[in-house]
């Protein structure tokens, strides 16, 4: 069963996010084995779109034999720089990478981009 959010781009949006991924964990019984890190990589992509995306921002979770998918969503179309110089960017991705089997980001056109990770 998955759940979408709609988040505001305010730095309460990341404790929001948190919040709403914890209580869709404890929903499913086999997700709560990544609890943690799940929280960890939905705070990073979220403080991510909040810094440097525009609104809407939206957090999606999703769980399909077995796998975990996090999204989030924000109108903002330019794609997250690994190699940018700007630790505020890459140190959040540097994390989500670290803890997440897999993890991108795509456009949607030229109304935003959609940031995910897997477990």
């Amino acid at each position: 069963m998955a759940t979408t959010v709609l988040l505001n781009r305010s730095p309460q949006a990341v404790r929001q996010a948190r919040l709403e991924a914890r209580g869709w964990l404890m929903s499913h019984p086999r997700a709560w084995v990544a609890e943690i890190e799940v929280e960890i990589v939905v705070s990073e992509l979220v403080a991510n779109a909040v810094l440097n995306g525009s609104e809407p921002i939206v957090l999606s979770l999703d769980e399909r034999d077995g796998l975990i998918r996090i999204s989030v969503s924000d109108g903002n179309p330019e794609l997250p720089q690994e190699d940018e110089d700007d630790d505020r960017v890459t140190f959040g991705l540097k994390i989500v990478g670290a803890l997440a089997h897999r993890f991108g980001a795509r456009r949607r056109g030229v109304d935003g981009k959609t940031t995910w990770a897997e477990f």
